[in-house]
C-alpha cells in the first residue's frame, strides 16, 4: 500500500511539474516530492515522513499498530475518495 500511494504522489507531482515547458525528470519528482527543506537532497528522516504520515492515518484508534480492519477501511476510504476526483478506472 505504501508503494501504491507513494507511486501515486509522484505521479500527480510529475504531473503538476509537467505544466512546466522544461522536461520533468523522474529524479525531479521525486525531489519535488520527498525534498521538504528544499536542498536538493532527500534525508532518511524526508523519506521516512511521508510513510510516518500515512501510519498516522492508518491508525484509526492511535494505539500505534494498524489492524487489518484499519488499513482495510483506509484503502476503502481512499478508494472512495479517487472515485468522487473521477481518478478511479
Amino acid at each position: 500500500m505504501k508503494i501504491a500511494v507513494t507511486i501515486l504522489a509522484l505521479l500527480l507531482a510529475g504531473n503538476t511539474l509537467a505544466e512546466t515547458p522544461e522536461p520533468i525528470t523522474a529524479g525531479d519528482a521525486f525531489l519535488h516530492h520527498y525534498d521538504s527543506d528544499k536542498d536538493g537532497k532527500i534525508s532518511l528522516e524526508e523519506f521516512q515522513a511521508p510513510a510516518a504520515r500515512q501510519f498516522e492515518q492508518m491508525d484509526a484508534d492511535a494505539d500505534g499498530s494498524i489492524s487489518a480492519e484499519e488499513a482495510t477501511a483506509f484503502v476503502e476510504k481512499l478508494r472512495s475518495e479517487m472515485q468522487e476526483t473521477g481518478k478511479s478506472q
